[in-house]
């Protein structure tokens, strides 16, 4: 009775490798279109705008990542957030938020805009722009098109 070699990879023939590489390019495909899944023609968004008054007292962030969830807001536009300089602050439950105030850090905790994203539209994120202390900008992939907001 022979006995069997054991199964060993660097054995394999050469479809099973063309296989295995296609297998990978699909794969990173897939991981490409999930990226840019934001605003899908199947899976729809929400976006919202809140004055939230300040963001200049502890804990704020995280009842307003709560509150997002709970509506399940991908992005959020943010007013009067009186927070200085500019900024991108990743928070400990996977949000990011975008903020742009007063460039001068001795000025007062006046004014102020941010953008907090939810971890899908995070990955869709291409670029953001603070334009002052009242206007920010960031501009998205998605399924078809390039978005600005």
């Amino acid at each position: 009775m022979k006995k069997k070699k054991p199964y060993n990879l660097r054995d394999e023939d050469s479809s099973s490798k063309q296989a295995k590489e296609t297998m990978k390019k699909h794969a990173e495909n897939h991981m490409e279109r999930m990226l840019w899944n934001l605003l899908s023609p199947g899976q729809p968004i929400n976006i919202a705008t809140w004055n939230i008054r300040t963001m200049y007292t502890a804990g704020k962030t995280s009842v307003i990542a709560d509150e997002m969830r709970r509506y399940k807001v991908s992005i959020l536009g943010l007013c009067e957030t009186r927070w200085l300089q500019t900024e991108k602050v990743k928070l400990g439950s996977g949000e990011s938020i975008l903020y742009s105030g007063h460039a001068d850090e001795k000025a007062p905790h006046t004014e102020g805009v941010a953008l907090m994203l939810s971890k899908e539209a995070q990955r869709a994120l291409i670029s953001w722009e603070p334009i002052n202390s009242r206007i920010i900008t960031a501009r998205f992939q998605t399924t078809h098109k390039r978005i600005n907001l």
